[in-house]
């Protein structure tokens, strides 16, 4: 592995994730700036969760086929033209019809940067790079929120054009600064046959899609659920919705280094990721039971420090004996992982109307779902060697 390589990557996934959160601290203030009903804000996320699910396992192929430099770009230009639209919108389809734009786009570079990090690594290395991975995705995702809450203070329309403005800047510099994989596929004309995935359908893969399904199903709806929450129930400005995030995200960075540390010393990733999940049901359900927004506010921000070891660990998991088909596994993680954010949204908008902390309990069983899944492909594992 090239080290320059990686941290070259790793600076420009920083940009990305950190321009690709402006706009979630102050959607909730927009949408009710527009007379949306709460409802929207669970339509909105879905909406955006069924082009990620449809196009994640296209784009990489894509990458695999026609290069992961360039898809890149394009998909980070494409992204931030569909954010400038949302942006314009004043209609529930107008908004639909901008989300389904940006999920086809946003999943790409997502997909691609996964399968470029998984790439540049051996079998040993690939685990601790990945968590180095979500580790800077956590911190660029709180820098995003902050940014963008303060931003939306002064003026909510100027955060999506600033996000738009970025994002294509972005894909102009990725041509610029990022260079080729070196486990890349040469370049092979496209057919409707090599661009749908191919995988070896073992149990263990089975359960793995399932496990990353459900934990994204829990993770969306519980965030969406939260970003609302905060804004609708607790009436804190966008300022304050991007300090809190960025204040879980620090949290959440300094816990994937830890996690780093502890993966380099060549411990059990499953076994790992069987403690996180039942974490994550014992401090959601300690949520619940909180009666101050203070108390309800720190349950939230530890929650949040061990949720976000989970999309690492899940990823390094996911990439064991894949060298070489990275963009094809990819692809098919980011599909399992958007059908999850597409019911885990739907869902807690629709029963956010029923109860507002009824959408953190469905989050919980979710999380207590994909635990049980992982002790099974923890299971299934040891059978398949």
């Amino acid at each position: 592995m090239k080290k320059a390589t990686f941290v070259r990557l790793e600076i420009f996934y920083f940009l990305m994730m950190w321009a690709s959160n402006f706009a979630h601290p102050v959607t909730p203030a927009f949408f009710n700036a527009l007379g949306f009903p709460s409802a929207m804000f669970g339509i909105s996320f879905a909406a955006m969760s069924v082009t990620y699910f449809l196009f994640s396992p296209l784009w990489g192929r894509l990458a695999d086929r026609r290069g992961a430099v360039p898809m890149m770009a394009l998909s980070l230009a494409g992204y931030g033209v569909a954010q400038w639209l949302f942006g314009l919108i004043t209609t529930p389809a107008a908004l639909v019809l901008a989300r389904l734009l940006g999920g086809a786009f946003t999943c790409g570079y997502q997909v691609i940067a996964m399968a470029y990090c998984g790439n540049l690594g051996d079998e040993r290395a690939r685990p601790r790079l990945l968590s180095i991975h979500g580790a800077v995705m956590a911190a660029a995702a709180a820098l995003g929120y902050l940014t963008g809450g303060f931003i939306g203070v002064a003026s909510l329309a100027w955060v999506f054009r600033l996000q738009a403005i970025v994002l294509v800047a972005l894909g102009a510099g990725a041509l610029l600064l990022l260079d080729e994989p070196p486990a890349s596929l040469p370049a092979k004309p496209l057919t409707a046959q090599a661009a749908a995935p191919r995988a070896n359908w073992t149990l263990p893969l089975v359960l793995m899609l399932v496990g990353v399904m459900l934990a994204s199903f829990g993770t969306t709806g519980y965030e969406n659920a939260f970003n609302y929450y905060i804004t609708d129930v607790l009436s804190f400005p966008t300022s304050y919705n991007g300090l809190i995030k960025a204040l879980t995200g620090l949290t959440g960075f300094a816990a994937n280094m830890l996690l780093q540390l502890y993966l380099a010393r060549g411990r059990d990733g499953r076994r790992t990721l069987i403690c996180v999940l039942g974490l994550n049901v014992v401090l959601l359900a300690a949520a619940l039971i909180m009666p101050g927004a203070g108390s309800f506010i720190a349950a939230n921000v530890i929650f949040t420090a061990f949720n976000a070891m989970v999309l690492p660990l899940q990823q390094a998991l996911a990439a064991r004996g894949q060298a070489g088909h990275m963009g094809r596994i990819a692809g098919l993680f980011n599909a399992a992982r958007s059908l999850g954010m597409v019911g885990g949204s739907l869902f807690a908008g629709f029963i956010y109307a029923l109860h507002p902390r009824l959408p953190f309990a469905c989050a919980a069983a979710a999380f207590a779902a994909a635990l049980i899944v992982a002790y099974c492909q923890h299971a299934a594992d040891h059978h398949h060697v």
